[in-house]
């Protein structure tokens, strides 16, 4: 248990990496991602993997 709560980003760590996703996108591709348009690409995200977690495996 311990080493996957070490392994979980905090909210910090979390805006960081966002934050590097859109500027390689805005620097790479010229495409600037809105707050919103990242809120909903996470929801998502997060919705495919409650999805594809098997049966009785625990929700994070």
């Amino acid at each position: 248990m311990q080493e996957f709560a070490e392994s979980t980003l905090t909210d910090e760590e979390r805006r960081e990496r966002a934050e590097r996703a859109r500027a390689y996108l805005a620097e790479n591709f010229g495409v600037e991602v809105t707050d919103e348009e990242s809120a909903a690409m996470g929801r998502r995200l997060r919705d495919e993997f409650a999805r594809r977690q098997p049966p009785g495996a625990a929700a994070a």
